[in-house]
Parts: structure tokens; sequence; C-alpha cells
């Protein structure tokens, strides 16, 4: 069986499923060996056996894990009820808004005379399955840097190129914005944005007339408008 409810777990951010609901049972399993196989659409489970007794048998840091045990050795790591761990994470910055986990028990036939309802002919499976609700969490946007400039008296630094990009939105979204920190050597009209498209940019820096002196910093900043 699995949990009642659906997880909900943030991007990027560790979620631990034993404990939470999935438990396993077969009347005739005995002590043989059986088969569970743990899938997500999206993302990876990665387990740690601790002291339940199972045996990873593939595909571990993956999408589809497989292990076997004794039911009770697959329960006790299920259940929460030994050392063991399994953890579901999605690194992607732009993940889909749910996946699904599902957990698979094969019984590997054991004993008992196998009805062929299930798996192949000489065992029988079962699953359950549990949606994974996945946040999405506003990842800041990112600005190119400019290298340091030497301008002349009455001069400029022309048009300098840099780029900004954001993984939650589109380039043409973001906001641009250019702040001096001598208002008097490089006041605001001598400030100049130039928005090339495609997340392309270019700002130019022209002082007041007949002024000299600096060091000033020039702050290019980028918001995507999420707070």
């Amino acid at each position: 069986t699995g949990p009642g409810t659906a997880y909900t777990v943030n991007e990027q951010t560790n979620l631990r499923i034993e404990g939470t609901g999935f438990t396993v049972s077969d009347v005739d399993a005995g002590t043989g060996t059986v088969t569970a196989m743990l899938t997500v659409d999206e993302g990876v489970i990665t387990i740690s056996e601790g002291d339940s007794g199972v045996t990873l048998a593939g595909g571990n840091g993956s999408g589809s894990v497989t292990l076997t045990g004794t039911l009770t050795q697959v329960d006790t790591l299920l259940t929460g009820a030994s050392t063991g761990t399994i953890t579901y994470s999605n690194g992607s910055d732009s993940p889909s808004a749910s996946t699904t986990l599902t957990v698979t028990v094969n019984d590997g036939g054991n004993t008992g005379v196998d009805p062929g309802l299930t798996a192949d002919g000489t065992s029988e499976e079962d699953s359950a399955t549990q949606f994974i609700n996945i946040v999405a969490i506003d990842d800041a946007p990112t600005i190119s840097l400019i290298s340091d400039q030497f301008i002349l008296e009455d001069s400029s630094t022309g048009p300098l190129s840099f780029t900004v990009s954001d993984l939650d939105a589109l380039p043409n979204g973001l906001q641009v914005t250019v702040m001096s920190s001598d208002n008097v050597l490089f006041p605001t009209s001598g400030l100049s944005l130039t928005d090339l498209n495609g997340g392309i940019w270019a700002v130019q820096v022209t002082p007041a007339a007949d002024g000299f002196g600096g060091p000033a910093t020039i702050t290019l900043m980028v918001d995507d408008g999420v707070t």
C-alpha cells in the first residue's frame, strides 16, 4: 500500500520517502527473496540500505532503483523501521509541476502455486503509487561582468555590451537599471542603456562636461520582477 496523500517538495530539495506510508505484505512469501522497484517519471531515487538487510540490485541514484531482500527487510526499509533511507530529489531549475512515484514488489514465486494473475507465469506482483508535487522556486537572474574602464575627459566609454539571463524568465522580460556611485562625475544623464534583444544589452557611460577624477563605480542591476 502507499501513502494516502501526495507529497510536496521544493525544487532541488531532498524528500525522504521511508516511513511515509509505503508498506508491503504477502501471506505466502515467507522468508523467500522478493524484488522491489522504485521509479519516478522525473528526478532520481537514492537508497541507503542502512541495517534494513536489503541489497541494492541496480539503478541507485537514477529514476528507477531495484532492490532485493525478504519481505520483512523490504518492509522495514519502506516503513522507516531501519536506519535505511529512501530519498527523492530533482535537480532541475525548471521541473514539472509533479511526478509519480511507483513502488512495485514482485514475490519471486516462493511458496504456493502461481495463479498467473500478474507479473510472469511464476510470480505475482503489485504496485502502489503517489504523486510528488514539485514547487518551483524563483531563481535569481544573472548578469555578465564588464571590465574596468578608463575614460578621457569629455569622452565616453562607447557602448559596452553585457548579457542578462534567468532560468525562470525570458530575457526580454528582465528589467535592467544602471546607477553611479558619483552623480557629480557621472550624472544620470550620462548613463544610457540599450536593449539589443535576446538578453544582450549595452551601456554607455559619459562623464559630466570637463569632469575628471574618480574612480567611480557604475552598477548594473537586473530584476526579474518577482519578489
